[in-house]
């Protein structure tokens, strides 16, 4: 059972227990995370959803992702979801963006997007049985493509076009 801490809109921590697959009370929210792994090369990491996943099923999502369990900061959330999901180790992820998000489906969230870079063999990458069936790693250019291509989460998309538009003017 996945246990995750209660906010209230404002961020503060209210002091009561979340639990996942359980509908979150209308004004309380959890911490959901993101995490862009990018390659100390300058590649950026991106994994394929398992077609048995609901929501998006197929949909290729820049790297790791997963909600905050009770107790953990967002960074803590970051490395530890980007271990989980792909084996790969990564140090101080750096916020990029953060918004807080209402949904019918899952309730309220405030969701924290962070780049970790990594200096891994590539080819090392673990695949996540039920999450996770590929991986690539592309360039910044490669990247900006994928998020136009309609195959990329479109919340992620919106979140990280204007992050993958600032890189990309660097190539």
């Amino acid at each position: 059972m996945e246990i995750w801490d209660a906010y209230d809109e404002d961020e503060n921590l209210l002091g009561i227990d979340l639990v996942r697959d359980e509908a979150i009370p209308s004004g309380m929210y959890h911490q959901v995370v993101s995490v862009l792994v990018k390659h100390v090369d300058g590649e950026y990491l991106l994994t394929q959803r398992c077609f048995t996943k609901i929501g998006r099923p197929g949909y290729w999502e820049p790297s790791c992702g997963g909600s905050a369990l009770k107790g953990d900061t967002p960074e803590m959330a970051a490395i530890r979801e980007v271990e989980e999901e792909t084996g790969l180790i990564v140090k101080n992820p750096v916020l990029i963006d953060k918004r807080r998000r209402a949904d019918d489906e899952v309730g309220g969230y405030f969701h924290y997007y962070y780049v970790a870079e990594t200096d891994c063999d590539k080819t090392t990458v673990k695949l996540l049985e039920g999450e996770t069936i590929g991986y690539k790693w592309v360039d910044p250019k490669d990247l900006l493509d994928m998020l136009d291509s309609g195959m990329v989460i479109p919340f992620q998309v919106e979140c990280l076009t204007e992050y993958v538009e600032k890189i990309s003017k660097t190539f």
